[in-house]
């Protein structure tokens, strides 16, 4: 599926497979926080924000994902991606129970027809009303941070206790279950 998607073939390296095992322990419980840190072009949004999201959608098609990164534009064109995923007949042989409601055209917000839903803001944008994860015995979805202050702003301690901040006080308080990763 990545080749067509993409337009080239995807070049697996040793990092690939430890990002992978670390997301499946994610969905299966073992690990509630998560971070990795991986330089940029190494992969980390393909593997653990489009590809993760689109296969746990395919796994339990009523997931809940709030997504974040720096720039709500960034953190939607991600949904947009997923989305556009998970429509592809590839995905669908493998994943046929996954349907989107008829009413998801938007990047940013998007449902399945089986109650799962994929909302992308940027940091500190609007998340009042959405929720991460089901209020249930496994998986249920997660909050999944990719890049939540830009390169040049990271030296910056102001806007990395404001991140820090938004996090604690807002971004926290949007799981449905405290398993909720």
């Amino acid at each position: 599926m990545f080749k067509e998607r993409r337009g080239y073939k995807w070049m697996q390296n040793w990092h690939h497979l430890e990002i992978c095992e670390a997301l499946m322990k994610v969905y299966r419980g073992e690990i509630k926080r998560l971070i990795i840190n991986v330089p940029p072009r190494y992969s980390k949004t393909e593997i653990a924000v489009i590809n993760f999201m689109a296969w746990c959608f395919g796994k339990k098609p009523d997931c809940e994902f709030i997504h974040i990164s720096y720039s709500a534009m960034l953190a939607a064109n991600n949904a947009f991606q997923i989305r556009t995923l998970v429509q592809e007949e590839a995905y669908k042989k493998v994943f046929p129970d996954l349907t989107l409601r008829d009413d998801s055209k938007a990047k940013d917000f998007w449902r399945t027809s089986q109650g799962g839903v994929c909302y992308a803001t940027g940091t500190g944008g609007t998340i009042t009303g959405f929720g991460a994860g089901k209020l249930r015995d496994g998986f249920g979805g997660c909050i999944i941070i990719d890049d939540p202050h830009k390169a040049h702003e990271a030296s910056s301690k102001t806007i990395r206790e404001g991140v820090i901040d938004w996090f604690q006080n807002t971004l926290e308080s949007r799981t449905n279950s405290p398993d909720t990763p």
